[in-house]
């Protein structure tokens, strides 16, 4: 009877040295990134939908590219006019390389779209086959550790005294040292899956966020292509298409705009003087952000140092960055939109000014389209607009001040309502 019992141990206790084995090469299969058949065959479908994505993915990063070059060829074509003589002919072809810049940005928000939401259904799929992972390195963790559980019971005295020799009894310990290190290494693997899947859905949270910018981009950009084309046919209009009624037009424009930089100069010198320091932050980088991703044309300061030498004022009271005519305009830091104005064809054209209610206010001027309004809350990096060249401007840019807030101002004019203060050189804080 002794040895019938023996001889089943005995039995039982290679089997589950086996059956250790066998789920201890599941692991290894899982843990690798190797699945076994059975594994492979359930994920054939989710596989091949994330292989198929890929390639939808990389063709869609393909017309994004052209699509940029195409708009960086429009951004050139747009620098090489400021150099031109001004004529009827000249502006309404300028007027026209800005509709077809806006309407290949539109394409290229749209593809950028198409891109992202491609992305997000790839992320979900990683997502789920992630899951479903997980979900099977749970199941065998829980049936390891029931046979360990089962393996325990007997004590560790009763273990020698069931074997009649030691060549059972180092099995049987073998086998149990076996399901342990499976064990290990299940909740190794488990632990990998989770980091993967966390990075998966925060990739996937991400590109949401990317996404509806984009939508709200494609919205900013169609309107501002209808005000491009409206701006273009009531020159047409005003001109009666005709270059000498243009030349009146712009010889009267443009005396007024001189006119308009001289006076915002001369109240600016006296209020600069004004600024009391304590009331500012500390100089620092990185107290506001850069407001759009472009090329610095000129600095802050005498005109004689900012390399722009002219006849109408002797100092720039912020910085010019040139990104490209459409191209979006960022909060420099988080603040409230506290005014905002459209001088029309005089001096900062479009523009906002926002509070950041630590002693300085920014502002953005020349900007083509605008998408805020007074009091809004704004964060940093937040789109509130997107660069032009309207007000007093030689092409598309973005020009950035700052202001000692207690310094700032506004005073209605004929032309609109003219922003005025303190200027401190943003490269301070940039």
């Amino acid at each position: 009877m002794n040895k019938y019992r023996t001889g089943a141990q005995f039995i039982s206790y290679h089997v589950l040295i086996i059956l250790s084995i066998i789920l201890g090469l599941l692991f290894a299969q899982i843990f690798f990134n190797t699945p076994a058949r059975g594994q492979q065959e359930a994920e054939i479908g989710p596989a091949d939908v994330i292989e198929e994505l890929k390639k939808e993915i990389e063709a869609k990063t393909e017309e994004i590219e052209e699509l940029r070059e195409k708009a960086n060829a429009y951004n050139q074509s747009l620098g090489e006019q400021r150099e031109k003589r001004i004529d009827l002919q000249n502006q309404v072809y300028i007027y026209n390389l800005r509709i077809g810049k806006v309407e290949n940005d539109i394409l290229l928000t749209e593809a950028g779209i198409e891109e992202t939401e491609l992305t997000i259904r790839k992320l979900k799929f990683q997502i789920e086959t992630k899951e479903n992972e997980l979900i099977k390195e749970k199941e065998l963790l829980v049936e390891l550790l029931r046979l360990v559980y089962e393996n325990d019971q007997q004590g560790f005295f009763e273990i020698i005294l069931k074997n009649e020799n030691l060549s059972d009894f180092f099995n049987q310990i073998e086998s149990t040292t076996i399901l342990q290190e499976s064990i290990q290494t299940g909740i190794e693997t488990i632990h990998v899956i989770k980091d993967q899947l966390e990075r998966e859905k925060t990739n996937q949270e991400d590109k949401k966020i990317e996404l509806e910018e984009l939508e709200g981009q494609l919205s900013d950009q169609k309107d501002l292509l209808e005000g491009e084309r409206g701006r273009k046919n009531k020159l047409l209009k005003d001109t009666r298409n005709q270059e000498k009624r243009f030349q009146s037009l712009l010889s009267e424009v443009r005396k007024q705009q001189e006119e308009i930089a001289r006076e915002v100069e001369l109240l600016e010198d006296k209020l600069r003087f004004t600024i009391d320091p304590s009331s500012i932050p500390e100089f620092g980088d990185g107290v506001l952000g850069w407001p759009n991703e472009g090329i610095l044309t000129q600095g802050y300061g005498s005109t004689s140092d900012t390399g722009f030498k002219n006849h109408v004022y002797s100092f720039h009271n912020g910085i010019d960055i040139a990104a490209g005519y459409g191209a979006p305009i960022r909060a420099a830091e988080n603040g409230r939109v506290t005014a905002m104005g459209d001088d029309g064809k005089y001096a900062y054209g479009k523009w906002i000014a926002i509070d950041h209610e630590n002693g300085l206010i920014t502002m953005y001027a020349h900007m083509s389209f605008r998408k805020t309004s007074i009091g809004q809350e704004v964060e940093r990096g937040e789109v509130i607009g997107y660069e032009g060249a309207t007000g007093f401007s030689t092409g598309s840019h973005l020009h950035f001040t700052v202001y000692a807030s207690q310094t700032f101002k506004t005073k209605d004019r004929w032309y609109g309502l003219l922003p005025l203060g303190g200027s401190i050189d943003p490269f301070n804080y940039l």
